[in-house]
C-alpha cells in the first residue's frame, strides 16, 4: 500500500504492489513570469491621498490624458479595475492612437477576466507601438493563460527580436516550447535565460525539472541548487529538489527539502502532501499524518490529499476515518479503481465482506489486470467459504502471472478445499508448477504440506515440512503446521521441543512461546506456562490469547487483582474475546459479586456459543441467583458440548427435578 503524488504505501497506507501504489512525486509545473510592467504596488494610504487629489482636480477641469492615465491606474491600484476601464474608454475613443492607453485596457481587461478582449486590445497597442517588448510580452502571457500556446510563443519571439537581452521572455518562451513538448528548444531558451541574468532563479528551476524528467538526476540536482544559490526561498527549486530526492529514495533529503519549501510558502498543499508522503518512507508515520490532514485543509477537493490521508488511516487501523476519505475520494472521481480497492479493504476489514467484493470487482472493472485485486477476491470468497469462486480467480490471476509461483501455491491449496478427486489432483499439479517456478520457497512446501495434510497423507505432508525447514530452519508457517501434526498425533514432547527449538533459532517467534505455554498447561507445568505467556506478551503486548490465559493462571492462583487488571487489560484490546470474559466470570465469582460474575459468563456464551466451561459456569451462577430456567438452558448446552460429562449431566437433573417441584 503506496502513497499517491505519491499516491501510500499507505499506504499502502496503503501496503506494496497494491493498486493505489504511489505515482512518482509530481514537479511542480512550468510557470510563466509575469512581468506586469506597469502594476508597481503602493500603499493603500497614499493611493487614497492620491485619488482624493486627482478626483478633485478633475472637479475643476478636465484632466490631461497623464493624469487621466495616473488616476485610472491609481483606481486599479484600489481594486476598481471597472472605473479604471470606463476612464481608459473613454480616453482612448479621443486619443485613438495612444499606445499606452491601449496598453493599460489591455491589462485590464487581462485582470478582469476577459482574455480575448485584452489580447486583441494588446495587439492593437502593439500596431502601435511595435518596437515595445514589454507589451508583446504580456501579450504573450496573455495567450498561455487561454491555453494557447502557440499564440504565447509567438508573441514571445516577437518581443526578443526587438529586445535579444530580455531574461524573461526567454524563460517564458521555454516554458511555452516546454508546453509544446519541445524539450530540446526549451532547454536552449532556459539556459539563455540563466545567461542574461545568473541572478535569476526560475530558468535554473525549470531546467532541473525537465533534466528530473529525462532521468539526468545529476544535472536536475545542480540546476536546483543552482536556484537556491540565487534565491534560496524559491519555493519551487526545493520543491522540485525534493521531488527528485524523492525519486531516488533519498528520503530524509526528500523531507529537508519540503520542510524548506513549507517555510517560504506554508499553505502550500502538495508540498505537504508529499512531505507526507517522503515522511511515512521513514517511519515518522504521526508527523506524515499531520501533513495529510493539512494538505487536506488546505485542498478540500485534492484527490492525493484525501487518498493519502485515508491510507494513511487505514495503515493505524482507524478503520472509519479511513472509509470516509475513500468515499470522499470517489465522490471526486468516482472510477478510480485504487480508491475503490482500498475501500473494500476498509469495508473487509469491519466484516463487511459482500461490500467489499462489490468494491473489488469495480476496481477490476477499471483495472482489470491488477493481480493484487485478484488475490483479494479469492481471499474474500474463501472467508464466504466459496471455494468454487475464490479458484475462479485464482486461476485468472495464474493467467495474468504465469510465472507467480506463490499465485499457483494459493491456487493448489484453494482447489484442495474442493474435495473432490479431480480438484485434489489439479491441486498437486497447481503445487508441483509451483515448485518449479521457484524450487527454494519453503512457502509452497508449507503450502504442500497443508495439501497432503488435509487429504489424511501425513508422511508426504511430513516430508513437505522436512523440506520446508531444511530451506529454513526457523520457518514459522512449517514449525506451526508441524507441531499441529505432532500434537494431533499425540507427540506432546516432540511438539514442545519443536517450538523451544524454534524460539531459540528466532527469539522473537511470539506463536512459538505461546504454544509453548499451552504445551506446559496440559502437562501441569504452571510455572513454564506462565513464564511462557509472558515472554509472549513481552514480543506481542497485543496477543489477548496470551494476556487472557495469563490472567486464567492468576484466577488459579488466587491473585485475584492480578487476574482482574490482567483480564480487562485482554478485554480492552479486543471486547469480543470470550475466553477472557469466561475467566473474568470466575474471578468476579470469587470475589462475592455473583451478578457481575453472571454477566461476564452470559458474555462468554454470548461471545462463543461452542465455550462449554462457560455454560457450565454460567448454569452454577444462575442456579445461584435462582434463575432456574437459566441455569437448566446453560447446562443444557454445556451438556450438549461435553455429553460425557456426568457432572453436567447431574447438576442438570437437579435443577430440572427444583423447577418440577416449584409450584
Amino acid at each position: 500500500m503506496q502513497f499517491s503524488r505519491h499516491r501510500l504505501a499507505l499506504v499502502t497506507l496503503m501496503l506494496c504492489g497494491a493498486p493505489g501504489a504511489a505515482h512518482a512525486q509530481e514537479p511542480a509545473a512550468p510557470t510563466a513570469y509575469d512581468d506586469e510592467s506597469f502594476k508597481e504596488r503602493l500603499e493603500p494610504e497614499s493611493l487614497e491621498k492620491e485619488k482624493a487629489s486627482l478626483q478633485q482636480e478633475a472637479k475643476k477641469g478636465p484632466l490631461s490624458p497623464a493624469k487621466t492615465k495616473r488616476l485610472a491606474a491609481v483606481l486599479y491600484h484600489l481594486g476598481d479595475a471597472q472605473a479604471a476601464l470606463l476612464m481608459l474608454g473613454a480616453l482612448s475613443n479621443s486619443q485613438t492612437n495612444d499606445a499606452d492607453t491601449q496598453y493599460m485596457m489591455a491589462a485590464l481587461f487581462e485582470l478582469t477576466g476577459d482574455l480575448e478582449r485584452a489580447i486583441s486590445t494588446y495587439e492593437g497597442a502593439a500596431l502601435l507601438a511595435p518596437d515595445n517588448a514589454i507589451l508583446l510580452l504580456d501579450l504573450g502571457l496573455a495567450h498561455r493563460k487561454l491555453g494557447n500556446y502557440d499564440g504565447a510563443l509567438d508573441a514571445y519571439e516577437k518581443a526578443l527580436k526587438r529586445d535579444p537581452n530580455l531574461a524573461v521572455a526567454h524563460f517564458n518562451r521555454g516554458e511555452a516550447l516546454e508546453r509544446l513538448d519541445k524539450t530540446e528548444q526549451a532547454i536552449t531558451a532556459y539556459k539563455q535565460a540563466a545567461k542574461l541574468s545568473p541572478e535569476y532563479a526560475r530558468p535554473y528551476v525549470a531546467l532541473g525539472k525537465i533534466y528530473a524528467e529525462l532521468g539526468l538526476y545529476k544535472k536536475a540536482e545542480q540546476s536546483l541548487q543552482r536556484a537556491l544559490r540565487a534565491s534560496p526561498s524559491e519555493t519551487d527549486a526545493s520543491y522540485n529538489l525534493g521531488v527528485l530526492y524523492f525519486r531516488q529514495r533519498r528520503y530524509r533529503a526528500a523531507v529537508q527539502q519540503y520542510k524548506q519549501a513549507l517555510e517560504s510558502r506554508p499553505n502550500y498543499a502538495d508540498a505537504h502532501n508529499n512531505l507526507g508522503v517522503a515522511l511515512d518512507r521513514i517511519g515518522q508515520r504521526q508527523e506524515a499524518m499531520t501533513h495529510f490532514k493539512k494538505a487536506v485543509e488546505l485542498e478540500p477537493d485534492s484527490v492525493d490529499g484525501a487518498f493519502n490521508l485515508g491510507l494513511a488511516y487505514l495503515r493505524t487501523g482507524q478503520l472509519k476515518e479511513a472509509g470516509a476519505q475513500f468515499e470522499q475520494v470517489l465522490q471526486m472521481k468516482p472510477d478510480l479503481p485504487e480508491a475503490q480497492f482500498h475501500l473494500g479493504e476498509v469495508y473487509y476489514q469491519r466484516g463487511r465482506t459482500k461490500r467489499a467484493l462489490g468494491l473489488y470487482k469495480k476496481a477490476l472493472y477499471t483495472r482489470p489486470q491488477d493481480a493484487m485485486t485478484y488475490r483479494r477476491m479469492a481471499r474474500a470468497y474463501l472467508d464466504q467459504d466459496e471455494p468454487e469462486k475464490a479458484v475462479t480467480y485464482l486461476e485468472k490471476l495464474t493467467e495474468l502471472k504465469p510465472a507467480d509461483a506463490p499465485a499457483h501455491a494459493e491456487l493448489g491449496e484453494v482447489l484442495a478445499k474442493l474435495g473432490t478427486p479431480d480438484a485434489d489432483e489439479r491441486a498437486l499439479r497447481m503445487l508441483d508448477k509451483a515448485q518449479q517456478l521457484d524450487p527454494e520457497s519453503p512457502a509452497i512446501q508449507v503450502s504442500l504440506a497443508r495439501v497432503y495434510y488435509g487429504q489424511k497423507k501425513v508422511k508426504p505432508a511430513m516430508k513437505a515440512l522436512s523440506a520446508a525447514l531444511s530451506l529454513d530452519a526457523a520457518h514459522r508457517p512449517a514449525v506451526l503446521l508441524l507441531g499441529d501434526i505432532l500434537e494431533a498425533q499425540g507427540k506432546v514432547g516432540q511438539a514442545l521441543k519443536l517450538y523451544q527449538e524454534a524460539s531459540e533459532a528466532s527469539p522473537t517467534f511470539t506463536e512459538a512461546y505461546y504454544r509453548q505455554a499451552l504445551l506446559h498447561r496440559r502437562a501441569g507445568d504452571s510455572a513454564d506456562e506462565k513464564r511462557a505467556y509472558e515472554r509472549t506478551l513481552l514480543l506481542d503486548p497485543s496477543h489477548v490469547a496470551a494476556r487472557a490465559e495469563l490472567g486464567g493462571l492468576y484466577a488459579k492462583d488466587k491473585d485475584l487483582d492480578r487476574a482482574e487488571s490482567t483480564l480487562k487489560a485482554a478485554l480492552q484490546t479486543d471486547p469480543s474475546y470470550a475466553r477472557a470474559h469466561y475467566y473474568l466470570a470466575g474471578v468476579l465469582a470469587q470475589r462475592g459479586d455473583v451478578p457481575a460474575a453472571r454477566d461476564a459468563a452470559r458474555e462468554a456464551t454470548q461471545r462463543d456459543k461452542n465455550l462449554g466451561p462457560a455454560f457450565a459456569v454460567l448454569g452454577a451462577l444462575s442456579e445461584r441467583l435462582e434463575d432456574l430456567p437459566a441455569a437448566r438452558d446453560a447446562y443444557r448446552r454445556a451438556l450438549e458440548l461435553s455429553p460425557k460429562s456426568s457432572e453436567l449431566a447431574i447438576k442438570l437433573e437437579a435443577v430440572e427435578k427444583a423447577m418440577a417441584a416449584t409450584p
